[in-house]
C-alpha cells in the first residue's frame, strides 16, 4: 500500500509526502530481507520469490528517490542518495563545487566526464539544498 500511496503524492507534487512513502517502503523492505534471510530456508521457493520482490523494491526506491531529487531535492534533507548527474549543466562556483538551478553539489573526489554517478548526503541550509559526496 505504501508504494501505491506514493502515486497520488507524486500526482499532487507533494514531494515531502513522497519521501515519507520512500521511508516507509525502505523500512518494510528491510524487514522483508531480515525475515527472508533468517527463515527463508524453511520454504526455498518462497525465499527466491521474496528475494526477487525485495530487489524490485530496491529499484523502485532508487527510481523514486531520483524523481524526488529531480523535482524537489530539499525534500530529501538528511537522506543519503545515489544519483546520476550531468556536470555540463552546472556552473563551477569553487574547487569541486557546482551550482545547479535546484541544488549545490560538493564533490570529494575527482570525476572525469560530464556524466557522473555518485553517492552523497542532502542537507538544506538557508533554503538551498546541498548534495555533498560521501
Amino acid at each position: 500500500m505504501a508504494t501505491f500511496g506514493t502515486w497520488p503524492a507524486q500526482d499532487a507534487k507533494d514531494w515531502r509526502l513522497v519521501v515519507k512513502g520512500i521511508d516507509v517502503i525502505q523500512r518494510i523492505n528491510m524487514t522483508v530481507k531480515i525475515v527472508n534471510y533468517t527463515l527463508g530456508w524453511i520454504q526455498p521457493l518462497s525465499f527466491f520469490a521474496y528475494k526477487s520482490f525485495s530487489s524490485a523494491t530496491d529499484y523502485y526506491i532508487q527510481a523514486l528517490t531520483a524523481k524526488v531529487f529531480a523535482h524537489a531535492p530539499e525534500a530529501l534533507n538528511g537522506h543519503e542518495i545515489t544519483v546520476a548527474i550531468t556536470l555540463a549543466r552546472a556552473r563551477v562556483t569553487g574547487n569541486k563545487t557546482y551550482r545547479f538551478p535546484r541544488f549545490i553539489l560538493v564533490l570529494k573526489s575527482n570525476h572525469t566526464g560530464p556524466d557522473i554517478v555518485l553517492t552523497g548526503k542532502i542537507t538544506v541550509q538557508n533554503n538551498i539544498p546541498t548534495l555533498e559526496e560521501i
